[in-house]
């Protein structure tokens, strides 16, 4: 072999080296953005699931939250009378009137998680908006319980990142509505 082919044959292994290192990189922060759907997943499924526990009665804001400018922010489709705006799709739907009892609620509107390792952090934001059931006389006769997960993504150096929150909801019904 020549001098000339040697080099040849060098260049195009560097450019086949570095394509594989180009394709692991985008792996890792593809599993790491997959990583931090399925913990945020699991932490709105969890704060679903101790808010359904609750009594009707209780199932309240303890507090009103207020309307965030920015739109990452979960707050950002609280309405400033008080609606919070659960369908966020690209034509959403009308904001519902939130349930907001202070002496009587039991949901805390935002609180903070951790997966124990120091690796994955974030809040999460509860909704309780008033809905009417067409098939039941009266309204406010059902509630939409909404969680809001987001991840701080400070943590892994920003790759992966989440651009939106993940959401979870459920409608309770008012027992005593027959």
């Amino acid at each position: 072999m020549t001098l000339v082919e040697v080099l040849v044959a060098a260049a195009l292994m560097a450019v086949g080296v570095i394509a594989m290192i180009s394709v692991f990189d985008s792996s890792r922060g593809l599993v790491t953005t997959s990583e931090k759907n399925d913990v945020t997943a699991h932490q709105g499924e969890a704060a679903l699931e101790r808010v359904l526990a609750l009594d009707y009665g209780s199932i309240a804001l303890t507090a009103a939250p207020s309307h965030a400018t920015t739109s990452t922010d979960p707050d950002y489709y609280v309405q400033p009378g008080g609606g919070y705006q659960w369908d966020q799709s690209e034509s959403p739907k009308p904001a519902d009137p939130l349930v907001v009892d202070g002496p009587n609620g039991a949901v805390a509107h935002v609180s903070t998680w951790s997966d124990g390792q120091s690796r994955l952090s974030g809040s999460v934001y509860r909704y309780v908006t008033w809905i009417d059931d067409p098939d039941i006389p009266g309204t406010q006769d059902a509630k939409r319980v909404t969680i809001a997960v987001t991840v701080n993504n400070t943590a892994t150096g920003g790759t992966g990142e989440l651009k939106k929150p993940v959401l979870v909801s459920s409608v309770v019904i008012d027992p005593s509505s027959g």
